[in-house]
């Protein structure tokens, strides 16, 4: 019991400390996502050996594949929710132009992803809702990249690239499945925590019952009482999103944008990467409706400033 309230307590004194000093937080989300070594001596002109590089020397990535081999409880789950996920049908799709297709082919060409072999498609599609997003597909995933998008001022084809870098990265590193299994996995932990916590609150009551039983009684019903609350509240929010519309969750988010940040910078177009973050701009945060906990379009850009001016941290070294 104990040792649960201050795991608790814990939790919420590191929680706080990172919202009161970001630096922090950058530097711990740097120290764990940043590129491996294999990748950051990759000689220039060989993109397709970067990603190979990142994809197959990427730790966190290779401990999430282990963990999902062993296919129990949270792992099946992640994969049940996944499977749930609306398909990009591109062969049906009517938004997707067609006429940009040439470009998006030989863009991918350019960031050595066609040979790769990880069934990745780029698409532009018809919407004037500026945003890119990943779909699954049946046998991969697509990237897509609305017209919306395209046609704001200060959007060129390096500016794109790093969009496709992104998208790329929650694609390949599969962080719609990541997303879930970490949710799975918390949700068992505060199951196993709030079973520890009603095992003491029934010890707490029996001993207040050998004292003073109608006190006691008055504290179990205004226990329920509380937790009947806590669940009705906790109802997920609705946000008014497009239909392939992902919640990742957020270090997942901060991982995505420094590995296609290093990428770009690998392809001598860094700031290019961040021109994109600044022109999706807060109409790209309204996406995610008002109460999300998702970093912001400036959090994104802040994070990254600060991995360009800390080279030291993390496994990136110059």
């Amino acid at each position: 019991m104990k040792k649960s309230l201050f795991l608790i307590v814990a939790l919420a004194a590191t929680f706080i400390s990172n919202a009161a000093n970001p630096d922090r937080m950058y530097r711990k989300l740097i120290e764990k996502y940043d590129i491996p070594a294999a990748a950051d001596t990759v000689a220039p002109g060989d993109p397709s050996a970067f990603w190979n590089a990142v994809i197959d020397y990427d730790a966190p990535y290779t401990d999430f594949l282990n963990d999902m081999a062993k296919d129990r409880g949270a792992e099946k789950e992640a994969r049940q929710e996944t499977a749930k996920l609306p398909r990009l049908y591109p062969q049906y799709d009517q938004s997707i132009v067609e006429g940009m297709q040439g470009y998006c082919d030989s863009l991918l060409t350019d960031m050595g992803i066609p040979s790769l072999g990880r069934n990745c498609a780029l698409y532009v599609v018809d919407s004037d809702q500026a945003n890119t997003f990943t779909a699954l597909t049946d046998n991969g995933f697509a990237i897509c990249i609305t017209t919306g998008l395209m046609g704001r001022k200060g959007v060129t084809r390096d500016v794109v690239m790093g969009y496709v870098a992104d998208e790329f990265v929650h694609g390949v590193m599969q962080m719609h499945t990541q997303s879930y299994y970490a949710r799975a996995k918390k949700d068992r932990k505060e199951k196993l925590m709030g079973g520890l916590l009603v095992a003491g609150t029934i010890g707490l009551v029996a001993t207040l019952e050998a004292i003073d039983p109608t006190p006691a009684d008055d504290y179990y019903d205004y226990l329920d009482n509380d937790v009947d609350v806590d669940v009705n509240v906790n109802v997920a929010p609705q946000f008014p999103t497009p239909k392939f519309f992902f919640k990742y969750l957020p270090e997942l988010e901060y991982e995505a944008d420094l590995l296609a940040y290093r990428f770009m910078q690998y392809m001598g177009k860094g700031a290019d990467y961040i021109n994109g973050l600044k022109i999706l701009g807060s109409s790209y945060d309204a996406l995610y409706g008002p109460d999300t906990d998702q970093p912001t379009i400036q959090e994104r850009i802040n994070f990254l400033e600060y991995a360009t001016s800390h080279p030291e941290a993390g496994r990136r070294k110059k």
